[in-house]
């Protein structure tokens, strides 16, 4: 029971934090990579941790990734476990796929 309780504490305040965040603009950093989706993104971050050079830019070339500018203001929209954020721009209607570490 007591389990229990804490289990729905610990719920209850990451809603809180992640429903006080849903308005707060971010800024994108420079050198990272972002993607449509989020499968691409896998995909890219897995080419890139082979050094698999090629593949990694025959997905630019595809347009199925592309390199963060710094300095653009998004939203973010989701979150992962695995350090995956959906960002919107400020603005616009589309979402894209990045790494926590590409948002500040």
């Amino acid at each position: 029971m007591k389990a229990l309780k804490s289990t729905a504490i610990i719920i209850s305040i990451l809603t809180i934090a992640t429903v006080a965040m849903a308005g707060t603009i971010h800024t994108t950093k420079s050198g990272y990579i972002f993607a449509i989706s989020k499968q691409d993104l896998n995909t890219a971050m897995k080419y890139a941790s082979d050094k698999d050079t090629g593949a990694f830019s025959r997905l630019m070339l595809q347009h199925r990734i592309a390199a963060l500018k710094g300095g653009v203001r998004v939203y973010i929209e989701k979150r992962t476990w695995s350090g995956m954020v959906k960002i919107r721009p400020v603005g616009m209607t589309g979402s894209f796929w990045t790494v926590r570490e590409a948002v500040r």
